[in-house]
């Protein structure tokens, strides 16, 4: 009888260890008898965690926010296991998710997140190593910054469509990220959005995006194609730091301001035209672009800055327009296939040619 009954308790056991993220509410009510702890927050959420790693959160409101790294009066209640959530439910009425709520729960693998919250705080899932996905509700307007800052397991995330900006840090150092669904409407990539997400090969830039911000995409290896649209007014500095993957580059007509060191070290990109809405082409903007042999600025241009296209030692043809009154020191220093520039007759590229005993090649 006494063996009978070990078996039985074993079984019983081992559904409980396989429920994981389930909403069913018949296997809710069984683990609901192994509750390893729970709580009542300071806005009354109610928290419940099994011994199986389940942390459900019910009410309604926002889950407050939470110091980073705090004394365990400022953390998140459940942060005293964090390293036994495996999953997280987050129930309907909930309407924020607030900063640092999951920061360091190092084994999270899923979460559900129902429609209805507007916001995920700053850090909000800071170092969650084992989350492999999410699903953001349509329902969400704000992604906090470092939201997803070194969640290094997530692999794809789409930004829901009421998203107006990708706030700095958000998903730094997710270095296994492979897809970014950016929404239409977003206005900024913000500064080190995607910091060394090295495995990011698939992201569409939509063309309500204004800004990209310093970093956003510095040492992003896995991008091939690279489509910046019309509507991106400004690139600011080192955006694309160190992306060598990118092959194919495209610049939207309306970009006004390349930053100092967007491109630099973009060892793939072969070739490049700089529309003429481009007032600006920074400092080192395109340095030590090894294979670049071609670069074409268009009418309109005015001003390329100091070692702007340094070290270079592909480049072999440059077309510079007579826009351009300003080219400063070392632009195209260390080129050493580049033997002449493109130009019109009595232009400054006329003028700078003949500085650096450098061909000029009259445009008719």
């Amino acid at each position: 009888m006494k063996k009978i009954f070990r078996i039985i308790l074993m079984c019983v056991i081992a559904v409980l260890l396989c429920t994981g993220c389930n909403n069913n509410s018949a296997d809710k009510a069984a683990v609901k008898s192994d509750i390893k702890a729970s709580g009542v927050c300071d806005n009354g959420t109610v928290w419940e965690l099994t011994s199986n790693g389940v942390l459900e959160i019910t009410g309604s409101g926002v889950i407050k926010n939470y110091q980073l790294g705090g004394s365990r009066d400022a953390s998140a209640p459940w942060n005293l296991y964090a390293d036994d959530i495996i999953c997280v439910n987050i129930s309907e009425g909930i309407t924020a998710v607030g900063d640092s709520a999951f920061a360091g729960c190092r084994n999270l693998m899923t979460i559900t997140i129902p429609n209805g919250v507007t916001t995920i705080g700053s850090n909000a899932f800071y170092q969650c190593t084992s989350l492999t996905s999410i699903i953001l509700p349509d329902s969400v307007q704000t992604i906090g910054e470092s939201a997803f800052y070194d969640c290094s397991g997530l692999v794809n995330i789409a930004i829901p469509e009421n998203v107006t900006a990708i706030c700095e840090n958000t998903f730094y150092g997710c270095k296994n990220l492979m897809s970014a669904d950016l929404n239409e409407g977003l206005q900024m990539i913000g500064r080190q959005a995607f910091y060394g997400c090295a495995k990011l090969s698939s992201i569409t830039i939509p063309d309500s995006v204004s800004v990209i911000g310093e970093e956003a995409l510095y040492s992003c290896d896995g991008l091939s194609v690279l489509d910046i649209p019309d509507g991106v007014k400004t690139i600011e500095k080192y955006a694309f730091y160190n992306c060598d993957g990118i092959k194919v580059l495209t610049l939207g007509g309306d970009i006004a301001v390349i930053g100092e060191g967007s491109f630099y070290d973009c060892d793939g990109i072969t070739e490049v035209t700089i529309p003429g809405g481009v007032r600006l082409i920074g400092n080192e903007a395109f340095y030590s672009c090894d294979s670049l042999k071609s670069a074409v600025i268009e009418e309109g241009v005015t001003s390329i800055e100091a070692r702007a296209f340094c070290a270079c030692p592909e480049l072999a043809n440059v077309t510079i327009p007579a826009s351009v009154t300003s080219i400063g020191i070392k632009a195209f220093y260390g080129c050493n296939s580049l033997k002449g520039i493109s130009g019109y007759k009595e232009s400054y590229a006329e003028e700078y040619a003949k500085s650096f005993t450098l061909d000029f090649i009259v445009i008719e």
